[in-house]
């Protein structure tokens, strides 16, 4: 079973919304990145098992549909592009499927991980903005306005 839960920055720290303390290293890294990108984490989820966090992410001023997730592990993240069609082609030929979504495994926050997100969030920004990105959205984790 999985739970979902809404984020409320206003509360706690994102980096908090860990299912695991082991995660915390982790947590505080990708919450620094998405900084970075002017992106926010509306939602949580985590399995029984509590192995990892996954963050539902989109822009700070708007929620849905969610552009990307992030899993949050002891010992690194994954991203999870769920609009792949606005990654650079040689990107997608190199990252990994799983259903719809492509995914990066990450150890590093690096440069290249930097641009392929930079780029990623460029493309997709106008698309999002003009209501042409559809997607799924958690209905119980829908954040209040800022």
């Amino acid at each position: 079973m999985v739970e979902h839960n809404k984020i409320d920055i206003k509360k706690k720290p994102l980096h908090d919304y860990i299912c695991d303390p082991s995660q915390s290293e982790w947590a505080f890294k990708c919450s620094k990145f998405l900084e970075e990108f002017s992106l926010r984490a509306y939602c949580y989820q985590y399995p029984t098992a509590k192995d990892y966090t996954c963050w539902y992410v989109s822009f700070e001023d708007k929620q849905n549909p969610y552009i990307m997730h992030f899993g949050i592990y002891k010992k690194g993240m994954t991203i999870w592009f769920r609009h792949p069609e606005y990654l650079q082609k040689s990107v997608r030929d190199q990252l990994k499927w799983d259903k719809s979504w492509q995914y990066m495994p990450i150890q590093e926050l690096d440069e290249n991980i930097k641009q392929i997100v930079t780029h990623y969030v460029r493309n997709i920004k106008e698309p999002f903005y003009k209501e042409k990105v559809k997607g799924r959205i958690h209905k119980k984790c829908q954040a209040e306005a800022l």
